[in-house]
Parts: C-alpha cells; sequence; structure tokens
C-alpha cells in the first residue's frame, strides 16, 4: 500500500502541475521538453522529470525572480520522488538503472530495491509542500495580476 501512496501522490502532483501551466496560459508541448533545469541546478542526469521540469519552465516563462527550489529542501529530493515512484512502476520497485541508484537516496533502498518506510509518505508529502507553497503564492498572484490586467 505504501508504494501505491507513492504513486498517487507522484500522480496529483503531476495533475496539478499540467493545471497550473493551463491556467497560466502556458504551452504543455513546449513545457515538456523544457530541460534547463538539468543545467541551471547542476542536477544529476536522471534526477529531473517532466514535472520537474514544467514547474521551472513556468517560473522561467513567468519571470519569477526567486526559485522555490534555492532557499528550501535540495531540488533532487523532489527528484528522488519521482524517481522512487518510476521504479516502482517500470521496474517493479527493482532499481535496475546507475542514474536511478544515485537519485535514490540510502534510507530508501535496500538489496538493489525500493524501501518505503513507515515515515516515507509523511517524508514525500511534506516536501511537496514545501517546496510548492512559495510557488503556489507566487501563480495565484500572477493570476491574480493578469485578471486585473484584462479588466483595465
Amino acid at each position: 500500500i505504501k508504494e501505491q501512496s507513492v504513486i498517487a501522490i507522484c500522480s496529483l502532483f503531476e495533475n496539478y502541475v499540467n493545471r497550473l501551466i493551463d491556467l497560466s496560459g502556458l504551452d504543455i508541448r513546449e513545457a515538456s521538453s523544457y530541460n534547463h533545469i538539468v543545467q541551471d541546478f547542476n542536477l544529476k542526469k536522471g534526477s529531473d522529470n517532466g514535472s520537474l521540469r514544467k514547474i521551472y519552465f513556468i517560473i522561467k516563462k513567468l519571470g519569477f525572480k526567486q526559485l522555490p527550489f534555492e532557499h528550501e529542501q535540495p531540488i533532487e529530493l523532489l527528484g528522488e520522488i519521482f524517481t522512487i515512484r518510476h521504479v516502482i512502476v517500470h521496474f517493479d520497485g527493482i532499481i535496475k538503472k546507475e542514474n536511478h541508484e544515485n537519485a535514490i537516496y540510502a534510507n530508501h533502498k535496500k538489496n538493489g530495491k525500493i524501501v518505503i518506510t513507515d515515515n516515507s509518505i509523511d517524508d514525500f508529502i511534506h516536501r511537496i509542500v514545501i517546496h510548492m507553497s512559495g510557488f503556489t503564492k507566487r501563480i495565484d498572484d500572477y493570476l491574480e495580476s493578469r485578471s486585473h490586467e484584462s479588466k483595465v
């Protein structure tokens, strides 16, 4: 059941990000291939995912000055959640690729398999909330300002 919880958390997050792109009037196709997050944050190859690239796309396209990833937990922690989900869904929880091995921290793997501890789900939700609270506020402010501009 813990593995299903990870999949659900990631799915909800991905839906949320896709909806933000739509609400912001941006092109989802452009967002899906936006790879600058790997370079700008010096991430290891494989530690990013589509949702993280889409968030970074929104940040850059809307011109947000301060990134929510800079002052909170490292962006790699969000990447780890999505890597864990990917390994669960596509490899039945068995870590087969080196970039997956590198992106997953020791407390979530053992003997080449994903380990979801009792505290993992709370930790994953907390990581997402920390990163997304400031980001959500910026999106709300942006949409509100855009709404005021269209009324003028």
